[in-house]
C-alpha cells in the first residue's frame, strides 16, 4: 500500500512539473517581441487642393502622412487619412518636414529584410542600404541571399524639399573632395560624405537635413570611402 502510495505521489509530482514546465515554456513564448516592420521614411506634409468628395472630401491646408512618397512628379504618393491611405497626386502635396523613426532595427532584422530581396546582389563583396526611416547607413559583406551586417553608422538624408531618392543605385566613383564634401562616395546622383561644415550631432541618426546627399560624421565617411568599393549596389528605402 506504501508502495503504491509512494508511486502515486511520484506520477503527481511529475505531472504538476510538465505542467508548470509547459506553462512556463508558455509564456516565454508570449513574451517574444512581435517582428520589425520595416518600411520607409513617413512625412508630414498638408494638401495645397482639396481632394475627394463627400465622407472622403479632404480640405485644403488639412495636415496628412505620407506613407509611400513618389519621386516622379507625374505620379502619386500615398497619405494615410483618419486610418485610410488614399493615392494623391505630388503636385497637391506641400511637404513640410520628416518623421523618422527613434532608435533602430534589430541586427536580425535588417540581415532578414535584404537577404529575402530579390534585387540585393552587388558587383562586389560589400552592399549598402541606407535606412530613410532610422536614418542609419547600414553595410553588409557577402553575396546574395549571405548578407552579414558589418557596421552600422548614423547619418542625415534629403530633407523634406530635397528628399535622397529611394531605390537601388551603384557607386560609379570615389573623391577625396567633391564641393567642399570630404570622403566622397558618388550614389544616387550625389554623394555619402562627411557632415559640411560644422557637424549637428542632434540631427544626425535622427532626422533628415541635406539637399539630397547623405551626411555622415567624419569618421563613418571616411570608413564607407576607405572600404566600400566603385561598383558597390546601395538601397535607399
Amino acid at each position: 500500500m506504501k508502495r503504491e502510495m509512494k508511486y502515486t505521489c511520484r506520477k503527481l509530482s511529475m505531472l504538476f512539473f510538465a505542467v508548470f514546465l509547459s506553462l512556463g515554456i508558455l509564456s516565454s513564448m508570449r513574451e517574444i517581441p512581435a517582428a520589425e516592420k520595416v518600411h520607409s521614411i513617413y512625412w508630414k506634409a498638408s494638401l495645397r487642393r482639396s481632394v475627394g468628395s463627400g465622407a472622403n472630401r479632404i480640405k485644403s491646408g488639412t495636415e496628412v502622412v505620407v506613407v509611400q512618397r513618389s519621386y516622379n512628379s507625374r505620379k502619386k504618393s500615398v497619405i494615410r487619412w483618419k486610418g485610410k491611405d488614399y493615392g494623391i497626386p505630388n503636385s497637391f502635396l506641400y511637404f513640410k518636414y520628416d518623421l523618422a523613426s527613434k532608435g533602430d532595427y534589430s541586427r536580425s532584422t535588417k540581415e532578414s529584410f535584404i537577404n529575402h530581396r530579390k534585387e540585393a546582389a552587388s558587383k562586389t563583396a560589400w552592399l549598402v542600404w541606407v535606412s530613410l526611416d532610422k536614418q542609419r547607413v547600414n553595410v553588409f559583406q557577402g553575396a546574395k541571399g549571405q548578407w552579414k551586417l558589418v557596421i552600422t553608422l548614423p547619418c542625415s538624408t534629403g530633407k523634406a524639399s530635397t528628399p535622397t531618392p529611394s531605390g537601388w543605385h551603384t557607386v560609379d566613383f570615389k573623391k577625396m573632395w567633391v564641393d567642399g564634401c570630404k570622403y566622397y562616395t558618388e550614389v544616387c546622383g550625389s554623394g555619402i560624405h562627411r557632415w559640411p561644415g560644422r557637424l549637428d550631432k542632434k540631427i544626425l541618426g535622427s532626422h533628415t537635413a541635406s539637399h539630397g546627399c547623405i551626411r555622415l560624421n567624419e569618421g563613418g565617411a571616411k570608413w564607407i570611402y576607405q572600404h566600400i568599393p566603385k561598383n558597390t549596389r546601395v538601397l535607399v528605402y
